[in-house]
């Protein structure tokens, strides 16, 4: 149920517009991040800002702010959300231990009715590995002067198993830049200079007792800052992103129907030097899910959390409740159609509350076609930010109202084994939204103000024979004028694997000029190059040590990874004044690592 039943059926059949990434993919390529791993997804476009610990994916082309509040990161079914801004995932982006992930699913519009909040273009699942099949290693690697490091043991097996995982990756995102500017409160523009590094620590533990799953995170995210880095006279701080979890899941068999039942407590730490943010949440969500077998299908339940937190200097001390009903009914008509639909309340302390109905049909006559019609309507409530800053550069509003977001889509899907193709047109619409604007006396302050339109389509093919897979991807937007996403965005990837293990991937991303769009948000300064169109190649090679060292462990493996290749300098739109762009990719690198199974 909470991740729409991806691995139990057929990708052409599922009643969503999904995208999985398996984990011998993701080995494949080489990555070693989810930022890497999301870049991979088929129309997503990840924005990153390499100077501050920030960063969000766009689904649809929906980048209208500089956080995920328009996209809900999941691990297991279960929101990742305990940032008081509502959307800083940089911390999953940089730190969450790839090597832990099953696959990755991408669920486009269609998932507000299980998760509420937040999920106005989409979800991100996160879907960890059985701990039992987890195993043992050790990697070891260095890029560019830097390292990581990680380890990883498994106790157990079947039924009861333990997994632990303690990794540290230096030089994450090193970059070097010498005409970044940004402009002072006097109107001023001055120049950076220097070196900035980001490094990832993750320690999760992945346990399993029967019946019941039991997940523990400890990630951070850092910045590393050499004081030679410089705005004229001030420099950009250090920064820590900290957070823990614990999650509790169970499944409960009451005959033919299932009892699920999912407990999490998140903890989040946000260091600067001048300031911290703390925030914390605890979720609870029950629901009863009908056999899956008959005509008729579907599930229903009750979730509630509650929220806290505070900004030094910027956001008091704040709490919210908040607690919904979904259900959620598939009907099938005949051995071809299945129609569904489904409901969810969702009610916030504050008063916001949000109603988002969803329905779809799947067609999939016999032969390689289907076609999906899919209607998500989806709401956001304000963050803690957005409601009670009271900083002197942005001020709250504690009467917003939520955005309302919709999503109609049509699916074409052709399967002919080897080869295969999805053709998506889709229109997104995002009402109330919530934006920066200077009120009657000058002063920024979120409002809601107007809406936001994304229209257009999305092309992907892909073709695999014997140890070859090549897939391609093609995204257009015919009206984009509130978004800062490229008009295009194309992707290329093709994976290789030999008889031996030898192993090599290739990714190339390709985009023309982002728009800078000052219809959602303030004007900003041109301080910096414009954002042009863009070239990317990635590259990874994995070669066995069992030719060279055969008395070493079985699976023992070097690994090459060259990433932004052709060292392109790339810069992309921000949302937040007062300047135009930020880099988008960091210099070019070449990470080698060693594993090896023990």
């Amino acid at each position: 149920m909470a991740s729409v039943g991806l691995s139990a059926q057929a990708m052409r059949d599922v009643p969503a517009l999904a995208d999985v990434l398996t984990a011998q993919q993701l080995r494949s390529h080489g990555v070693s991040t989810l930022a890497e791993a999301v870049a991979l997804l088929p129309g997503v476009r990840l924005q990153q800002r390499q100077t501050f610990l920030n960063g969000y994916a766009a689904v649809f082309g929906a980048a209208v702010n500089d956080n995920d509040n328009h996209l809900l990161l999941l691990v297991d079914g279960v929101p990742w959300r305990v940032s008081t801004a509502g959307g800083a995932n940089r911390l999953l982006y940089d730190a969450f231990p790839i090597a832990l992930v099953e696959r990755i699913e991408l669920v486009r519009g269609q998932a507000a009715i299980v998760h509420g909040s937040n999920a106005v273009s989409g979800v991100i699942n996160i879907v960890t590995r059985d701990p039992a099949a987890a195993g043992r290693h050790l990697v070891l690697g260095a890029r560019d002067g830097a390292a990581l490091g990680q380890a990883q043991a498994t106790w157990g097996g079947g039924d009861r198993a333990l997994t632990a995982f303690l990794g540290r990756e230096w030089g994450l995102r090193d970059w070097t830049q010498d005409r970044l500017a940004i402009g002072l409160r006097n109107g001023g523009n001055q120049r950076a200079s220097g070196d900035l590094s980001q490094r990832g620590d993750a320690f999760a533990l992945l346990g399993r007792w029967d019946s019941l799953r039991v997940q523990g995170f400890a990630l951070r995210a850092e910045s590393v800052t050499p004081s030679s880095l410089q705005f004229g006279p001030q420099y950009v701080p250090p920064a820590r992103d900290d957070s823990t979890g614990l999650r509790l899941q169970d499944r409960r068999s009451l005959g033919a129907w299932q009892l699920h039942g999912a407990v999490a407590v998140d903890r989040s730490r946000l260091d600067y030097d001048t300031l911290r943010a703390d925030g914390r949440r605890e979720s609870l969500r029950v629901a009863l899910e009908s056999p899956g077998d008959g005509a008729l299908r579907g599930y229903a339940g009750v979730q509630a959390a509650w929220a806290g937190g505070r900004v030094d200097g910027i956001v008091p001390d704040w709490s919210s409740r908040e607690w919904g009903a979904f259900a959620q009914l598939y009907a099938r008509l005949g051995a071809q159609v299945e129609v569904g639909a489904g409901l969810q309340h969702q009610r916030v302390s504050d008063g916001a509350h949000g109603t988002t109905p969803q329905a779809s049909l799947v067609w999939t006559p016999d032969g390689p076609w289907r076609l999906k019609l899919m209607r998500g309507e989806s709401f956001r409530d304000a963050d803690a930010r957005e409601r009670f800053s009271d900083a002197a550069f942005q001020l709250g509003r504690t009467d917003l109202a939520p955005e309302q977001g919709r999503i109609d889509a049509v699916e074409v899907g052709w399967d002919g084994g080897r080869l295969g193709a999805v053709a998506r047109v889709f229109d997104q619409r995002i009402e109330d939204l919530i934006v920066l604007a200077p009120d009657a006396s000058g002063r920024l302050r979120f409002t809601n103000r107007g809406d936001a339109r994304v229209v257009g389509r999305e092309l992907q093919l892909h073709w695999v024979s014997g140890g070859w897979r090549l897939g391609g991807s093609w995204r257009h937007l015919g009206r984009h004028e509130d978004t800062q996403a490229p008009r295009n965005l194309a992707k290329l990837q093709g994976l290789w694997s030999s008889a031996n293990d030898w192993t090599a991937g290739v990714a190339i991303e390709a985009a023309d000029a982002a728009p800078l769009s000052s219809r959602l948000q303030p004007p900003r300064a041109a301080l910096n190059p414009p954002a042009r169109g863009y070239l990317l190649v990635d590259a990874h090679l994995e070669v066995p040590l069992a030719r060279w060292w055969p008395q070493g462990p079985a699976g023992s493996a070097v690994s090459l990874r060259w990433r932004n290749a052709l060292d392109r300098e790339v810069w992309q739109p921000t949302a937040a004044p007062p300047i135009n762009t930020v880099p988008y990719v960091a210099d070019r690198s070449l990470r080698i690592a060693l594993r090896v199974p023990f």
